[in-house]
């Protein structure tokens, strides 16, 4: 360490640190639209992101705004897409206009279906981004191909629905391979997630009640019918098909008989095409039996006839398991009672619902159409009920628009003025396609019908009603749960905890959107203060009053200095970077920049000073330096982030063998080319980006050619600061020291 050291005060060293490393600021309004701080805040954080990384993910909790930060964003891009589910293109197309934005729309639908047109965006808005978390679909594909050079903003409060692959999937569309090889603390760089607590909105969005659980009389004999029922022909090549068969059957009944009676009917159909398939001695493969694909309100099996493949001969023997398969169900479903003693348990317990809350705004959501259908009949005449799914809204009057519906059931939401006393909704029974993007704010109740498969699903029907601008101060939440012997089977809720359990390891989410008591094995700890997402957020807060003293910036060639009394010995570190700053901690020999370390030695760090100690900041100087000289180095080499992707490896490879033999003489002129080449290869791409390089990788060019062909691979598709023509940039340094100690 050859630098002068300055020694500051306590209070001027965190000025320093927290004026650097924390986003400044936007600017206050976004056309008719006033940004609260949090939504400054967010969008300074995601310019940065987009600058350094090419895209960024902001989970804020359901309600906080992301539509606006994210509009912001597009005001600044010269062509802006927003992808997100069709039933949002209105939503989107009112907020463009409040904040002044123009924007193409393309929808998940659409993009299921088809690839995206060749069009340039240099900025691409995925909205409700779980839509696109799974890469073997053709939605991913297409998508991933339409994002390629463009910048990338994720939004969705629930990234993760079943595992954590669910956020590198998310992570992937801009940073390609390397999000399957980063850690969770490098993961946690790349999303911006606060929760209520975190952006001071007590006033402004409603508390979250206890939620509370509502127990169904147990259905036993039902249950113990849909297990015994014959298992429907195996695939070719064996295997037990029942298994899913019984598993999804009970998950409709305890959602309600009138979901379960209208899915047998449909397997009765189902297996009359089967039986078709098989007299045409046509049989099909494991394979195409899993073409059966689970949907929300029924088990789909592709026509047989098209998609089976010829049978081997024993026809007669499969012809009749479909038979009794067939049989037992039709019993079964003669034997189900037309009015069900479950189902109207079920409306009853609604109508105490609603007399508890009384002139509130109530939705109840459910995953099956039949559901909410059937129990919208058992309402309609003692509550003012609307039933709304994807065909359309009901009232007790007839057919409605989903939008007047909507305006009918919450006026403020809606921007219209409050209906006539007798076109009033006050209890609306929905299907999930309400659970994402829309602003239900005049709702204070909202009740979960049934439990989804995901918790994730759970907290973006709660966040309908738990969203800035509404004027109840708490949302009251209600979970009907299925019948206990169904539960054993289902395990629905411990399945729902293991889920959330995963999602707050990465991200931090709170489990509040559960209710406890009915779960057969003990709960799962909710609370995940440490989560790498969070603890960046959490540091943010403790850092934030740090501000408050008049910024001071380092001289270069200075480094500033401080020492303060704390209980244990450590250090915080402010480095710079070429494109920005980064935090770093020593406690005792280790040196990390984890986020939770990061956010204890901030803790530390906050105390009053202490005396100068030149020998322990120089030793501590010493320690740091060299640990970013040898993440540095590590960097240069290629090591780690490098190895992702099979199409860097062999790219990385390609450069190392075109300058190994590159004569002496003309090394000069390749060298430049090789190293750009080797920075272009491992900056962050989406994967559709990356599948271009993985065609470039292998072209049979020169080696001269090829590295030009890098580079312009590079300079189409580099999207972080820099772009790959500029130079290495000068090193990082620190800027600030706290020391802390006794």
């Amino acid at each position: 360490m050859d630098r002068p050291l300055t020694w500051v005060s306590g209070a001027t060293a965190r000025a320093l640190i927290a004026h650097a490393w924390l986003a400044a600021d936007s600017a206050p309004t976004l056309g008719s639209i006033t940004l609260r701080p949090h939504q400054r805040d967010a969008i300074a954080r995601a310019r940065a992101a987009l600058k350094e990384h090419g895209g960024t993910l902001i989970a804020d909790d359901v309600g906080l705004g992301k539509t606006f930060i994210a509009l912001a964003l597009a005001a600044e891009a010269r062509r802006p897409l927003v992808v997100g589910p069709a039933s949002l293109r209105a939503m989107w197309a009112r907020a463009c206009e409040q904040a002044g934005v123009t924007a193409d729309y393309r929808s998940y639908e659409a993009l299921s279906r088809a690839a995206m047109p060749s069009e340039r965006y240099d900025l691409v808005v995925l909205d409700e981004a779980h839509h696109a978390r799974t890469p073997r679909t053709a939605r991913y594909r297409h998508l991933a191909a339409a994002l390629a050079g463009a910048r990338v903003v994720l939004l969705t409060a629930t990234p993760i629905h079943n595992s954590p692959r669910d956020l590198r999937a998310l992570l992937a569309l801009f940073l390609g391979s390397l999000a399957w090889g980063l850690g969770e603390s490098e993961l946690a760089t790349y999303i911006i997630r606060r929760e209520r607590e975190d952006v001071a909105l007590d006033a402004l969005l409603p508390a979250l009640a206890p939620p509370q659980s509502i127990a169904i009389t147990d259905d036993a004999a039902v249950l113990e019918a849909l297990i015994a029922l014959p298992p429907p022909v195996p695939p070719r090549g064996g295997g037990d098909g029942g298994a899913l068969l019984s598993f999804t059957l009970a998950r409709l009944w305890a959602s309600s008989h009138f979901a379960l009676r209208a899915a047998l009917r449909r397997r009765l159909h189902r297996a009359q095409a089967l039986e078709d398939a098989l007299s045409c001695g046509r049989h099909p493969t494991r394979a195409e039996l899993r073409a059966w694909t689970l949907a929300d309100d029924a088990i789909q099996l592709a026509f047989p006839e098209l998609m089976s493949s010829p049978g081997s001969g024993d026809v007669d023997e499969l012809l009749g398991a479909v038979r009794a398969h067939a049989a037992a169900i039709e019993e079964l479903v003669h034997t189900l009672p037309g009015d069900s003693p479950r189902d109207r348990e079920r409306a009853e317990r609604m109508r105490e619902i609603a007399r508890r809350h009384a002139g509130e705004k109530i939705i109840a959501f459910t995953q099956f159409g039949d559901t909410a259908a059937g129990l919208f009949r058992l309402l309609r005449d003692t509550v003012r009920s609307c039933q709304l799914d994807g065909r359309g809204a009901r009232v007790s009057g007839g057919r409605l628009s989903r939008r007047e519906a909507l305006a009918r059931f919450a006026p403020r939401a809606s921007g219209t003025t409050e209906p006539h006393a007798a076109e009033r909704i006050d209890l609306l029974i929905a299907t999930d396609l309400l659970s994402e993007g829309v602003n239900l704010q005049d709702a204070s109740v909202v009740v979960h019908l049934d439990l989804p498969w995901t918790s994730a699903r759970m907290a973006q029907r709660v966040g309908r009603s738990r969203r800035l601008g509404a004027m109840h101060s708490a949302t009251s939440v209600y979970a009907f749960f299925p019948p206990a012997a169904a539960d054993a089977l289902l395990r629905q809720e411990q399945r729902l905890r293991a889920k959330l359990h995963a999602a707050a390891r990465l991200t931090g989410a709170c489990g509040a959107i559960l209710p406890v008591g009915l779960t057969l094995a003990p709960s799962m700890p909710m609370d995940e203060p440490r989560a790498p997402a969070r603890a960046l957020e959490l540091l943010r807060t403790a850092m934030a009053p740090w501000r408050a003293a008049a910024p001071t910036h380092a001289v270069d060639g200075m480094l500033l200095v401080a020492s303060v009394r704390a209980d244990q010995c450590g250090a915080l570190a402010l480095v710079r970077h070429e494109d920005g700053h980064s935090l770093v901690t020593l406690a005792g020999t280790r040196v990390s920049d984890r986020p939770d370390e990061v956010l204890d030695a901030a803790h530390f760090a906050d105390g009053a000073d202490g005396e100068t100690d030149d020998d322990r900041a120089a030793t501590t100087i010493a320690r740091l330096e060299e640990w970013l000289s040898t993440r540095a180095g590590a960097a240069v080499a290629g090591i780690g982030r490098t190895i992702a992707g099979m199409a860097r490896r062999v790219a990385m490879r390609r450069i190392a063998h075109i300058a190994a033999r590159t004569p002496l003489h003309h090394r000069g002129q390749v060298a430049p080319l090789a190293a750009e080449a080797r920075r272009i290869v491992t900056a962050p791409y989406g994967v559709g980006a990356e599948r271009i390089l993985a065609e470039l990788a292998d072209a049979p060019l020169a080696d001269e050619a090829w590295l030009r062909a890098v580079r312009a691979f590079g300079e189409a598709n580099c999207r972080a600061a820099g772009g790959p023509g500029e130079g290495v940039g000068r090193p990082a340094a620190i800027e600030a020291l706290i020391l802390f100690g006794p």
